[in-house]
């Protein structure tokens, strides 16, 4: 099966765009001071629609863990401001 210019393009937009969310997850896991643990076996191969369905879901989820941090950090910053006065 050959893919038009178009669906080639298509394609490497698609690559490109989970390429991003890897390094997203790759720099959040640094600034955790994590380390990241390559597993041994294969649970599964994915699919490229199954791994980008999960990309997306794992992006979502750390975008919403980070956005609760901040809020958190926030409020703290606030009680303990408040409690200096």
């Amino acid at each position: 099966m050959r893919l038009t210019p178009d669906a080639t393009r298509v394609q490497v937009k698609r690559c490109d765009e989970m390429l991003r969310k890897l390094r997203f997850f790759a720099e959040q896991i640094t600034k955790a001071d994590l380390v990241a643990v390559p597993r041994t076996t294969r649970d599964k191969a994915y699919e490229l629609d199954e791994l980008e369905v999960k990309l997306d879901e794992l992006e979502r989820e750390l975008l919403e863990i980070n956005g609760n941090v901040e809020k958190l950090r926030r409020s703290h910053r606030c009680a303990h401001q408040g409690s200096r006065h």
